[in-house]
């Protein structure tokens, strides 16, 4: 927050890259290389999060 405002900032973005044969969105998400101010809380709740997943251009995957 900045002041009364919230701000938002995109963490992963959709890059689309197709259609598949069903028709379905083929895509993967990519880091944006920002870091959520919310890291240290979720550490602290005994979440662990590889700072590497928030690196720049970082493709995350799943299995389908």
């Amino acid at each position: 927050m900045e002041g009364a405002v919230v701000t938002m900032q995109e963490i992963f973005r959709f890059v689309r890259t197709g259609l598949d044969n069903d028709g379905r969105v083929r895509g993967y998400f990519e880091a944006t290389g920002i870091v959520p101010r919310c890291t240290e809380r979720l550490r602290l709740a005994g979440v662990q999060l590889s700072p590497a997943i928030f690196e720049r251009g970082r493709r995350q995957t799943r299995a389908a």
